[in-house]
């Protein structure tokens, strides 16, 4: 059975060292014996793509806290991808969204299929 760890460091941590923490974190996590590793985005790809460098088991994503608009869920997910990531772990991003059929499709295109968010035809309801 495969072995997934969430790799979260604390906010107090992140205040006083940085986005750094986080791939330490996921470091400590594929050491500690995971098969993926669940990290938040760091928020930028230099950074992500460093951690994903840095992480010697696959990496996916968390959805973090409810982001404003479906765009920058899907942004977030382009983004993780780019850098390596292998997947996502979502869920209130997704449930919370206008239409989660919707926006579970447009993920699926980003990750399974490369495709860049600005091609995306997306619903209204979730514009």
């Amino acid at each position: 059975m495969p072995l997934l760890l969430m790799m979260y460091p604390t906010d107090e941590l992140l205040e006083q060292k940085g986005n750094d923490v986080q791939l330490l974190a996921a470091r400590a996590g594929a050491e500690l014996g995971a098969d993926i590793v669940k990290v938040s985005y760091t928020g930028d790809r230099a950074s992500f793509k460093n951690l994903v460098a840095a992480c010697p088991r696959p990496v996916v994503i968390a959805g973090g806290p409810h982001k404003e608009t479906v765009r920058e869920v899907l942004e977030m997910v382009e983004d993780a991808m780019a850098c390596g990531a292998i997947g996502i772990a979502l869920g209130r991003n997704i449930w919370q969204s206008a239409n989660p059929t919707a926006l579970t499709a447009a993920l699926g295109e980003v990750i399974h299929k490369g495709a860049r968010v600005s091609e995306l035809e997306l619903p209204a309801e979730l514009l």
